[in-house]
């Protein structure tokens, strides 16, 4: 069985996950008052950031699962770090760059700052595009699994990432909510992102020794397709829950993404439409995250131009553009980049004795 048939269930949930977090910017943006000044799900999307932990969850499954249960004979830290790189930065930078540029030319006068920060990701300040606050902490959750990649003796930095933040809300519960960007503290140690990474990488070390559950693929396809509206009632209840401790709530959030994680793993590569809908979107899932805010401004704007004045009408509309755009940039800029960059790496890592080879071979 393929990689792809094997985590086809990943895959769905990338979907999910993105997906969310699109219902929750959807809502939020069209709200404003230069849109339409109200929300069409009554405020219920917007507790769409659990697709935030989902996608914590699910990198700390396919990290795991990469790096062979982190097995530095298969990978090492260095070849880590560099798949990672050609994974996440290159198209970063793009966007970045495309969503400063576009700025400069519709507003006119944008503080620099924060965009210098987006290069490099760096951890305390505002950071632009917004939604760049969760590779913060991806960042710094690859950085540890690389460290902790050198050496059995190196595996404590990875406990520490994971055991830390859970002291921290233990002693100070305000600490489980810190603003982004406050600190450097803050962003390494994230309570709800790091608790994603590590039940994540449970449910790898579970599918690791077990397998795929046996589960019925009608059982499996219902929690998937049940999961966004379960998780957004938890994510609703937690926003309602502000005097009660947070901890729990991010334990309860992480529990649930994890078992739903741990399910869709049974999950077929089914060839129906809805199957291959999932699948698409899924791949396109970091290219959809990171546009998606620009794409629902385009379609806001456009709406409004249109005079629609249905808040329902322009959000389907909306959504469209944005699942649609998000798989186009996917197909023709992502994935030209990804592999364009993992060719400049190997082709540097190659000896030249063996490129020679390589050549001669390919003339005969």
């Amino acid at each position: 069985m393929s990689e792809r048939q094997e985590l086809a269930g990943i895959q769905y949930l990338r979907a999910v996950a993105v997906l969310l977090v699109v219902g929750d910017h959807l809502e939020g943006m069209l709200a404003m008052p230069k849109y339409f000044g109200s929300q069409f799900a009554g405020g219920f999307l917007l507790a769409g950031t659990v697709g935030v932990d989902l996608f914590f969850v699910i990198s700390g499954f396919i990290i795991f699962h990469v790096t062979d249960g982190l097995n530095r004979a298969q990978v090492s830290a260095g070849e880590f770090a560099i798949r990672r790189f050609c994974r996440i930065v290159p198209f970063m930078w793009l966007c970045i760059v495309a969503h400063f540029s576009s700025r400069a030319l519709t507003v006119g006068n944008i503080e620099l700052w924060p965009y210098l920060r987006g290069l490099v990701l760096y951890p305390v300040g505002s950071i632009h595009p917004d939604q760049l606050w969760t590779l913060r902490h991806e960042l710094f959750f690859y950085a540890t699994v690389a460290i902790a990649l050198l050496g059995r003796p190196f595996v404590w930095a990875l406990v520490a990432f994971f055991a830390v933040p859970v002291a921290m809300a233990f002693y100070d519960p305000s600490t489980a909510n810190s603003p982004e960007g406050l600190s450097w503290m803050s962003e390494i140690f994230s309570l709800r992102s790091n608790l994603g990474f590590a039940f994540g990488m449970a449910v790898a070390a579970l599918y690791r020794h077990w397998g795929r559950p046996a589960l019925p693929g009608y059982l499996v396809f219902g929690v998937i397709v049940i999961s966004p509206v379960l998780l957004l009632v938890i994510g609703n209840a937690a926003a309602t829950s502000q005097h009660l401790s947070p901890l729990p709530w991010a334990l309860a959030i992480s529990m649930v993404c994890s078992l739903i994680v741990f399910v869709a793993l049974a999950a077929p590569a089914s060839v129906g439409w809805l199957e291959k809908a999932l699948l698409l979107i899924g791949s396109a899932s970091y290219a959809i995250y990171l546009t998606h805010d620009a794409f629902i401004s385009i379609s806001a704007a456009i709406a409004r131009r249109l005079h629609i004045d249905s808040v329902w009408i322009a959000s389907a509309g909306a959504l469209v553009v944005v699942v649609l755009s998000g798989i186009a940039v996917h197909l023709t800029v992502e994935r030209f980049v990804v592999r364009r960059f993992r060719r400049f790496f190997e082709g540097a890592r190659t000896p030249p004795s063996a490129v020679a080879s390589l050549h001669s071979q390919g003339a005969k």
